[in-house]
């Protein structure tokens, strides 16, 4: 019961202050790399982070499963506020489940009380609130490194089968 009260705590400490830093904080477009291959992608159905004389250049550099999130959401909401809205909100709730997985980690290292401190600590770290309000790959790759750590942990624990899978799956994607 204590941990159950411990996690809505700290769901809805996370919530307010991501919330806030989108408020005041909050990409108002998508800019610099994002933007341009999100465009290119919709122009020309080609990840490319460069247009040379008119000639798309495919992207060599940065990891492309951000830009194909964000096209892929882009594909439903053409209105750049509905869009800009939408991506905050799933950024967000990315962060929030990082918290509460960030702290299943620390339990199998630490005590309750330690981990507690350490979750409310990565809940409350400046970088992880305002990352949630910018276009940028940083809140889905730590969701994805939280969670792949998380199963690898599981897998270790219990040795099931699923828990193999699932690893393996988020492992590929990095």
């Amino acid at each position: 019961m204590k941990n159950t009260k411990f996690i809505i705590i700290l769901l809805i400490l996370a919530a307010i202050t991501r919330l806030s830093s989108i408020y005041f904080f909050g990409d108002k477009q998508i800019s610099n790399e994002w933007g341009v291959m999100v465009n290119s992608l919709e122009n020309s159905r080609i990840l490319a982070s460069r247009n040379i004389n008119g000639q798309f250049v495919p992207n060599i550099f940065m990891p492309p499963l951000y830009a194909y999130f964000l096209y892929s959401i882009k594909f439903f909401f053409k209105d750049l506020n509905l869009f800009l809205n939408f991506i905050f909100f799933l950024q967000t709730l990315m962060g929030l489940i990082s918290c509460v997985i960030f702290y299943k980690i620390l339990l199998n290292f630490f005590s309750i009380k330690l981990s507690k401190f350490g979750a409310l600590f990565f809940t409350l770290f400046p970088l992880n609130i305002y990352a949630t309000g910018l276009i940028s790959s940083a809140s889905l790759q730590l969701f994805l490194s939280l969670v792949s750590i998380f199963f690898f942990f599981n897998f270790l624990n219990k040795n099931l089968f699923k828990n193999i899978f699932f690893f393996f799956i988020l492992f590929v994607f990095f």
